[in-house]
Order: structure tokens, then sequence, then C-alpha cells
């Protein structure tokens, strides 16, 4: 379970820089594609979504966990491993999918 809470702080941590638009064009992180590396501007947009994306999926992922916890004190056969796995997922596909609607839209 703590494995879902470090990984929530790694969202946000990772999410700051590149929605601080301190991280430039690079092939090493952030929302590398072809249409992103065609100008700054779409670089900086593109990221800074996603960098408050992760920031956002973060929080929310540190929300079900910590609550999951919680459950998983009163109830001890509650599937909570199962079900933050299953809002790792859905989260992640959320984030994936909003940064490719909002590079759409660049």
């Amino acid at each position: 379970m703590i494995r879902f809470v470090i990984v929530s702080v790694v969202f946000v941590i990772t999410g700051i820089p590149f929605y601080l638009e301190k991280v430039g064009p690079n092939s090493w992180s952030g929302f590398r594609v072809p249409k992103t590396f065609s100008s700054p501007e779409i670089w900086y947009a593109a990221n800074k979504t996603m960098g408050l994306d992760l920031i956002i999926a973060g929080i929310a992922l540190l929300a079900v966990s910590v609550s999951l916890m919680i459950i998983g004190q009163k109830r001890r056969k509650a599937p909570i491993h199962r079900i933050n796995f299953f809002a790792f997922l859905a989260i992640l596909l959320a984030v994936t999918a909003h940064c490719f609607w909002t590079l759409s839209r660049l």
C-alpha cells in the first residue's frame, strides 16, 4: 500500500518542473511525440498540461491510497490492493488521454 503513496509523491514531484516550464525540449523526459518537438511553444504548452495532470493525478492517487489504508485497518478482507491498482490505472489512463486531447488542440 505504501507503494502507491510513494508513486503519488513521485507524480507530484515529477509534474512540478513541467508545470513551471523548467524543462525544455529534450529526448529524455517529457511528453515526447513528434508534434511536441515541432516548436518550443507546443513543447511547453503540452508539457505544462502534462505537469498539471501529473500533479492532480498524484494528489488523487494519494487521497485514494490513504483512504484505502484507513478502510483496510477497519476491514481486513477488503480488496484494497486491487482497488488501489485499478485506481492507479484509471488515473494514468486519464492523464494520458487528456494530454493527447490537449495536444490535438494545439
